[in-house]
């Protein structure tokens, strides 16, 4: 009995101000959580999967899941940690720094006071960073809505909108940093920025030019991600279209980036709508050929025309007539365009070879 008292003794003793027992609680408390944090980082996943299974797919909501993982657990452990120090409030009270005038004190910063505002930068960092995940899972169902709809429009607005949305979210997040950590006064911070907007505005002309170029893109649709475009001195296929520049995989299978403000300026060609893509073209045979003969090749070629994956539909093939004491033969066809990914000029040699195979099959002079 007395050495249960000794030991009760032991613990109630001071230490720095903080009894003992509260030293071993802290202690305690962070060794816990770092031991189940696994544990109680799954329940607290599992309760949001339910919650999420209401509203989405088990695919999508798993994929949620997943991205809340480790903001989830680092906001546990962080709040444990706060909760564990707050056990030896006393020690913490120590000043770290403080700055007198006249034997007056003018302000002091004291362990506790680190600890609140490195506890509120860990809330504020973990909570920017859940809902920048959350608007790359929105923009990663939407887009793949959007592919397997072929939205075009969506598929170029898209990646412009989720940077739009994590560029104010962690716009947002540093004003509460400053208000809430650093005690600045940010409504007054900001009408400052609107008053010395101009001056930055000035600043950054070109980004601000290159931006609602992106806009004036967007709205006016001169081309879209997947397009071929030609300018003075650069062509390629449209890659993507950001805010400041758009990207193009040239020829070469570089990547060619140009301002958007020089996409806007500049005489442009998109090659993809281009009307050199139909084609009109010319056969001449030798007069000595028969009708039946004639009649086979047209019959064939207009098969070749409505069977190719190649051509658009209403191509057609037939006899014109006699030109220059030459059989005319005229064909027809409109290519589509980037087909399995080939260039306009492979897709017409391969289809001139099999126009070639079928007039020399069926157009043979005896």
């Amino acid at each position: 009995m007395q050495l249960f008292l000794t030991q009760i003794n032991y613990w109630q003793e001071t230490f720095s101000g903080e009894p003992r027992w509260n030293y071993a609680l802290s202690i305690l408390l962070i060794l816990l959580s770092w031991v189940f944090r696994k544990m109680i980082t799954s329940m607290l996943l599992r309760i949001t999967h339910r919650i999420l299974h209401k509203w989405l797919n088990n695919e999508y909501s798993d994929e949620f899941v997943a991205l809340l993982k480790n903001p989830i657990s680092y906001l546990f452990q962080i709040g444990v940690l706060y909760v564990a120090l707050n056990f030896i409030e006393q020690p913490l009270q120590a000043v770290l720094f403080e700055r007198i005038e006249n034997n007056h004190i003018l302000f002091h910063i004291r362990i506790i006071d680190l600890v609140d505002h490195l506890f509120l930068l860990g809330i504020i960092y973990f909570h920017t960073i859940l809902a920048v995940r959350i608007a790359d899972f929105i923009y990663h169902i939407r887009i793949e809505k959007a592919n397997q709809e072929a939205a075009s429009n969506l598929l170029q607005l898209l990646p412009m909108m989720k940077e739009i949305i994590k560029i104010l979210i962690w716009t947002i997040s540093f004003f509460f940093i400053l208000g809430l950590i650093f005690h600045v006064n940010v409504p007054a911070l900001i009408t400052g920025l609107g008053i010395g907007g101009v001056a930055i505005a000035l600043a950054a002309k070109e980004s601000i030019e290159n931006l609602f170029a992106s806009f004036i893109i967007l709205v006016d649709k001169p081309f879209q991600i997947g397009d071929h475009i030609k300018m003075e001195k650069m062509e390629g296929v449209v890659e993507k279209i950001g805010f400041r520049s758009t990207h193009l995989r040239l020829p070469n299978d570089h990547l060619g980036v140009v301002p958007n403000k020089k996409l806007i300026d500049e005489h442009l060609e998109n090659l993809s709508v281009k009307e050199l893509h139909k084609v009109l073209q010319q056969i001449y045979l030798e007069p000595c050929i028969d009708k039946e003969q004639i009649m086979n090749c047209v019959q064939q070629l207009n098969m070749l025309l409505s069977q190719n994956d190649y051509v658009e539909p209403g191509g057609m093939a037939y006899f014109k007539g006699f030109q220059d004491n030459k059989l005319h033969i005229q064909l027809q066809y409109a290519l589509k365009n980037n087909n399995d990914n080939n260039t306009i000029n492979q897709l017409k040699e391969k289809l001139n070879l099999e126009i070639y195979s079928i007039v020399r099959t069926n157009c043979k002079t005896s």
